[in-house]
């Protein structure tokens, strides 16, 4: 099938007569047929194992023979004069296909470069050849430019510089192409390498815009992601500009990475190439984003699993890992610009005397003797204590010649009695201890140090609320303690107070360290954590006090966050049991720290004011339950400076009426949202008392979602209605809280996000969703009404993303009034409607709710009881957990009416 091709090209090349009795829908057919067939053989290769980097560069060598061919086609017009032409002309390619990487649906990037004007030759080529590749299925970058017009560019636009950093001749003369090279070598982009690295790294920034680009995003780009394709390309085009490399094996040549680190970039380059390639021919089209789905199909390719129900994360942690590795080397590259090559970082003047020193924030130690290590191997970790006592990075050749010292860690480092002193200094320093930790995990010390680190690396829990594998999850919870320095509000003033004051501050510091290591080992990771945290800590000679108040952290490190978030906090007992497991003030104030930045490394935006308010509130009552001054609220707080701020931006009218709102909504609803949106709810609640319903819809910035305030009468399934509408719209409830006046009159406010955007709702969604509530809630329309025309695509979406385990457990103890259920399962489309109908169906009423989704997974609390009690019976909670299981785990609606039939 490609042999038609290749003769109408020959017939063209050769300028032969009969060509021109050729169809252009003949030769476009040809094209066609010649590029399937070919892309075919590659995507046999592929998935016969093929490497990534034979693939993409087999991929842009079809290519290449495909433009050479079509500009035959596209020149043949051009008769006696086709030989100046191409003298004149130099087709070339850029991006991706520049660097002759190119993916299966990947743009070809190209620019025909002519010398002087251009003439009605050079249009004539453009005009056949632009119309022809985009008939013939390919997506094209194309531009015509002149050397001069070029040149002239590349000096002003960096953007422009680099795509010309790698421009590649496909077909024409090669006078253009060599002229413009030349001119590129000699431009120097806004005069230095390090201007050019910093322009570069804040367009690498720009492009990191969202939670799909961070590096350990769930669902990550594999292209321009932190960790993607791009890093190593940015990292190429900052080591070109700077030391004229354009390879690893250039950049191993010059000494800038080793041998060792070359091979490991070669293969998490090779395999991230891999994974895209197979995302392109999975979707049939330009994909980079590793969704949920796609996960599982990549991986089911690449013989992970063997089908699509299993766990894929051994897949995202090899994915992961390799991220991690460019990610580095775009690092290397920076710093390598930064300094002008590793040559003057290696010859860096210092002073005889000194063998560690400090140069443009990054440490220097014992690069003039190349046994200073082998001398005191003590020296790996004073490394990292003088990096947080100086507030500095360890620089790159002193990062390298600690790796080749690596096989100094062993079990006399472990337990050196020098190591722990340097250790226990460096986690004393809790504000500095997060980057010099992060800084020895990434050279290998702190893996070695403690292998039960080394045990969690890259590993997923997907049942867990962590969007970050388990090692990364742990290095920013400690790095979240320097962010309390510049916290502002009440919030940042409680934990700084409380850290201030905490007697050792390693103590909280290792027990960060430990506290999830237990996750190497199973799904109870506390019990298991807490083990490793006794052996650890006896195998590193920690004191036996020191080591009992570390496991305690780590045994109890959940305790304060579940409780905060999903206990009523009003409930003096609730506190007072609390407060006697923390047993003194010390351990309560290191639990809170422990529990914010545990919470604040769980993922992006999943910390916030509303989080911090619920846990400082149970921090300051078990302070005064361990104080001795227990007492039935923390003050009078509708009193507080909050409150006036209140006041002064509601109506008039209304400013008498703030003291009655706050208090007739509690402490938890005072705590909950800042002064702005609370004088925004009385508006709300001040509609709905003359006309019995309103609803008020607004963006929230930080988080990227819709905030919807709902106000109306309570009634029995009111919380279900509600629910039911949002689903009926394809709108995600993210959290949910219930406040309830003792009137009757509900609060009810909900973080909501598009189904299928996962971005905030758009104004007609927001009115589509007023109208079915106002219809539901007042004009007893019924939720099913709304919900069967959405039925097929909310079913579409039935299935959780992530493999979450569901638990349904029901707790008669935490509260005198209510059964408190809990709940934990994968999140999905109209989860919480489904949740709230089996409650409806069953008799339950809910009083209040504490919902929360974070990293695709819901965690709710629910307030609940029957005939206005708690749920005691055995028999009915036994039903009610098999309906709610069941609604959590309903059937796909293709195969539920295949078994009606």
């Amino acid at each position: 099938m490609t042999q038609r091709f290749t003769e109408l090209v020959e017939l063209a090349r050769a300028r032969d007569k009969s060509f021109a009795e050729i169809s252009r829908e003949e030769c476009l057919e040809a094209a066609r047929a010649f590029a399937q067939v070919k892309r075919d053989e590659i995507r046999a290769r592929h998935e016969a194992g093929e490497s990534g980097e034979n693939v993409v560069r087999g991929l842009s060598a079809i290519a290449d023979e495909f433009l050479a061919g079509v500009f035959e086609f596209a020149t043949y017009s051009a008769g006696k004069k086709k030989s100046n032409l191409l003298r004149r002309i130099s087709l070339c390619a850029q991006g991706g296909y520049g660097r002759a990487q190119l993916n299966p649906y990947s743009d070809l990037d190209i620019v025909l470069i002519h010398e002087g004007r251009s003439d009605r030759l050079i249009n004539a080529v453009n005009e056949y050849i632009v119309p022809f590749l985009w008939d013939t299925g390919y997506e094209v970058g194309y531009a015509v430019r002149s050397v001069k017009e070029t040149i002239a560019l590349a000096k002003t636009d960096t953007k422009v510089f680099t795509s010309y950093l790698e421009c590649r001749l496909v077909f024409g003369g090669t006078g253009p192409f060599a002229k413009l090279c030349l001119a590129i070598r000699n431009l120097k982009p806004s005069d230095t390498a390090k201007s050019f690295a910093e322009l570069k790294l804040r367009e690498r920034d720009s492009e990191d815009s969202d939670e799909g680009q961070s590096l350990y995003a769930v669902e990550p780009n594999v292209k321009t992601g932190d960790g993607g394709l791009r890093d190593y390309q940015t990292a190429l085009w900052l080591l070109k500009v700077a030391q004229g490399v354009s390879s690893l094996d250039e950049a191993t040549g010059l000494d800038l990475i080793s041998p060792e680190e070359r091979l490991e970039l070669a293969e998490a380059l090779d395999l991230i190439w891999r994974i895209r390639t197979e995302l392109h021919f999975q979707a049939g089209r330009s994909e980079n984003r590793l969704t949920f789905d796609l996960q599982r199909r990549v991986a089911l390719a690449f013989g992970y699993i063997e089908n699509e129900t299993e766990d894929v994360r051994r897949f995202m942690e090899d994915y992961y890992s390799a991220a991690r590795k460019l990610r580095r080397f775009l690092r290397m590259a920076a710093r390598t610009c930064h300094y002008g090559g590793a040559s003057n970082m290696l010859a860096s003047p210092r002073p005889e005397s000194k063998e560690i020193t400090v140069e443009d924030g990054e440490l220097y130690a014992g690069l003039s003797d190349p046994h200073w290590f082998e001398e005191n191997p003590a020296r790996l970790m004073s490394i990292f204590w003088n990096c947080s006592r100086q507030g500095v990075i360890l620089s790159h050749p002193t990062e390298r010649r600690v790796v080749e010292n690596l096989s100094l860690v062993g079990e006399a480092f472990q337990s050196s009695a020098l190591v722990r002193r340097f250790f226990i200094a460096l986690c004393n320093r809790p504000y500095q201890a997060g980057s010099a930790l992060r800084q020895a995990a990434q050279s290998g010390v702190l893996p070695r140090y403690i292998p039960e680190f080394a045990a969690v690396q890259d590993i997923i829990r997907y049942e867990e609320f962590h969007h970050f594998p388990v090692d990364e999850h742990t290095l920013q919870a400690i790095e979240a303690l320097a962010d309390i320095e510049d916290m502002e509000g009440p919030i940042g003033a409680c934990l700084r107070a409380a850290l201030e004051h905490i007697s050792d501050p390693y103590i909280l510091v290792v027990s960060l360290l430990f506290h999830d290591l237990g996750k190497a080992f199973g799904h109870k990771h506390v019990e298991e954590g807490a083990e490793l945290a006794y052996t650890i800590g006896k195998r590193i000679g920690f004191a036996e006090e020191d080591i009992e108040r570390i496991v305690f952290l780590v045994r109890h490190h959940m305790v304060m966050n579940d409780i905060a978030m999903y206990r009523d906090t009003d409930d003096l007992e609730i506190v007072q049991a609390f407060a006697t497991t923390m047993k003194s003030e010390d351990r309560l104030r290191a639990l809170f720290v422990h529990s914010y930045a545990d919470m604040k490394a769980v993922g992006p935006n999943v910390w916030n004011d509303w989080k911090g308010a619920l846990l400082m509130k149970l921090y300051l009552r078990a302070e005064k339950f361990l104080m001795g001054r227990a007492e039935s609220s923390l003050e009078e707080y509708w009193t507080l400076p909050k409150a006036d701020e209140v006041r002064a931006q509601v109506d008039p009218e209304w400013a008498d009426r703030v003291e009655s709102h706050i208090r007739d909504y509690g402490e938890r609803y005072f705590l909950a949202f800042p002064p702005d949106h609370i004088a925004m709810h009385m508006a709300c609640i001040q509609e709905a008392e003359s006309e019995g319903f309103a609803v008020r819809f607004f963006k929230n910035e930080a988080l990227d979602t819709t905030e919807a305030v709902v106000c109306t009468r309570d009634h029995s399934g009111v919380f279900s209605e509600m629910a039911g509408c949002f689903a009926s719209q394809l709108i995600d409830v993210e959290r949910a809280a219930l406040f309830t006046r003792p009137d009757g009159l509900a609060l009810d406010c909900f973080t909501t996000v598009s189904a299928s955007r996962k971005k905030p709702l758009t104004k007609a969604q927001c009115d589509s969703t007023e109208r079915v509530l106002r219809s539901v809630l007042m004009d007893q329309a019924t939720v099913a009404e709304y919900l069967e025309p959405s039925r097929k695509r909310i079913f579409a979406l039935l299935q959780p993303a992530v493999p979450v385990p569901t638990r349904i457990a029901f707790d008669n103890t935490s509260s005198k009034a209510y059964t408190v259920l809990d709940l934990e399962a994968g999140d999905r489309t109209g989860l919480l409607y489904d949740i709230a109908c089996a409650m409806t169906e069953n008799g339950v009423d809910v009083s209040s709710a504490r919902i929360f989704t974070d990293a695709r997974r819901v965690r709710d609390s629910f307030y609940i009881t029957s005939h206005g009690s708690k749920i005691e019976d055995n028999q009915v909670l036994a039903r009610l957990e098999e309906s709610l299981h069941d609604a959590i785990h309903l059937r796909p609606v293709a195969k539920a009416e295949g078994d009606k039939q």
